[in-house]
């Protein structure tokens, strides 16, 4: 069986291996699913999703625009964004991601934020239209998708059905997976 991350793992047939086999089977299927987290995965999701955004823009968002599936936006509403200094929602997630969010550490994009950051993030949220929130429907459970925008340009984020399932990622429409590791 192979999984996610193209890792070949069989495991149907641990009564036919040996201990140590059947150690590193399962070592392999555990490692091949499990990705480290800092806090709650779903507005962490956003996060990275608003920091892979900022890199392929080249600079910071004039504005953001987050479209999240129902699962994404009622998980992430009352659930406290990890280093923020206590905000909550998709709207500190996302504009936290893209001030002090790190593109390259996937699930811990938050870990690095300063109070810097912080201040920046809750200057964006206090204006009106920087960063607005739409419901997707007809999506995967798992959705988000963001649109940076700056100096006239749009960089486009989404992430589906898993938390670093980058399924697009373009700057003016065109792609940008050179930008986004991650990108299928």
């Amino acid at each position: 069986m192979t999984h996610r991350k193209g890792t070949a793992v069989d495991v149907k047939n641990v009564n036919n291996m040996t201990l140590e086999q059947r150690d590193c089977a399962l070592c392999d299927l555990l490692n091949s699913e499990l990705i480290c987290a800092l806090g709650c995965t779903e507005p962490i999701a956003v996060a990275y999703a608003a920091a892979l955004a900022r890199l392929v823009l080249g600079c910071e968002p004039e504005s953001l625009e987050v479209g999240c599936s129902g699962n994404i936006i009622k998980n992430v509403k009352s659930v406290t964004v990890p280093n923020s200094g206590g905000m909550r929602g998709v709207e500190a997630a996302a504009v936290l991601g893209a001030v002090g969010g790190d593109a390259s550490a996937a699930l811990e994009a938050l870990e690095g934020v300063g109070e810097a950051d912080i201040a920046r993030t809750r200057d964006l949220l206090a204006q009106e239209g920087y960063c607005e929130v739409t419901l997707i429907e007809g999506v995967p459970n798992l959705y988000i998708e963001i649109k940076a925008h700056a100096l006239g340009h749009v960089a486009e984020v989404a992430i589906s059905e898993h938390h670093t399932n980058v399924v697009r990622c373009t700057r003016d429409g065109v792609p940008a997976n050179q930008l986004c590791p991650a990108a299928r």
